[in-house]
């Protein structure tokens, strides 16, 4: 795995993997011609079978010398369901460190041509209906430090600080992650996001979320490797802490 810039040869047809997936690309022409396949194991046994890959092209002005590939934050919201659930008393203020699954996107001359998960991940419906969303659906460790041997390099570290402002217990189950915001750093080898910070209000009310500009301190020195899908605002609101449902006849998993 390696990100950004990756040089392209006439002719021949190269590799990019990371854990499961397997990206190829190869320039006929004045055509660039990328495929992936997700593979069922990490790392993959083997490359897969060019004759089934179902291949994309593009016509270019000139031919491809190269390629950059870099990580990015999936399209949805991103529904983490810790190991082991844990209670917040009123006026607890928490930080945990969810690992989110990428995604890469492929560009040319800065243009993205395509994206892809790295993991397949299932989908979920967040909240009741008629109020709620489509987001994918993971389950995280959630843990109050940083392990260097849980490092994967598909998955980035997300700093949330969880506080509880309401009068109430909070049962911290199920988060909804709301990643178009963030962007992703590198840092000894490890991916990173900014720092999300939740003001929980209350089960009847939406949290405030505010997201941090900058690397987060466990990682100051980090080096920008993607912009974030959707610009930072200041301050959103939102539910961030509520029940999953089955959305029927979709088959989405319940929570």
């Amino acid at each position: 795995t390696g990100w950004g810039d990756q040089f392209i040869g006439e002719k021949d047809t190269y590799l990019w993997h990371c854990g499961p997936l397997q990206l190829y690309y190869k320039v006929i022409y004045d055509e660039l011609w990328l495929a992936y396949h997700h593979s069922d194991s990490e790392p993959p046994e083997q490359p897969a079978d060019e004759t089934t890959l179902k291949w994309q092209r593009w016509s270019l002005k000139k031919a491809a010398a190269s390629i950059k590939i870099l990580p990015t934050f999936p399209d949805l919201p991103v529904i983490i369901k810790p190991e082991t659930a844990f209670w917040m008393t009123p006026g607890v203020k928490t930080r945990v460190y969810p690992r989110i699954p990428l995604w890469i996107k492929v560009l040319l001359d800065g243009e993205a041509l395509l994206e892809t998960p790295i993991l397949q991940i299932s989908k979920t419906w967040f909240g009741d209906f008629l109020d709620g969303e489509i987001c994918y659906w993971i389950k995280s460790y959630v843990r109050k430090e940083i392990l260097p041997e849980q490092h994967q390099p598909f998955l980035a570290v997300s700093p949330i600080q969880i506080a509880n402002r309401s009068d109430e217990e909070l049962l911290v189950d199920k988060i909804c992650h709301r990643v178009d915001q963030l962007s992703i750093f590198e840092y000894d080898n490890q991916l990173w996001s900014n720092e999300t910070r939740i003001r929980y209000r209350g089960q009847n009310d939406v949290s405030e979320i505010d997201i941090l500009r900058k690397a987060p301190p466990e990682a100051v020195k980090a080096k920008l490797l993607t912009d974030p899908r959707t610009p930072v605002s200041n301050s959103i609101t939102a539910k961030t802490f509520a029940s999953l449902k089955e959305l029927p006849g979709l088959g989405f998993l319940r929570g």
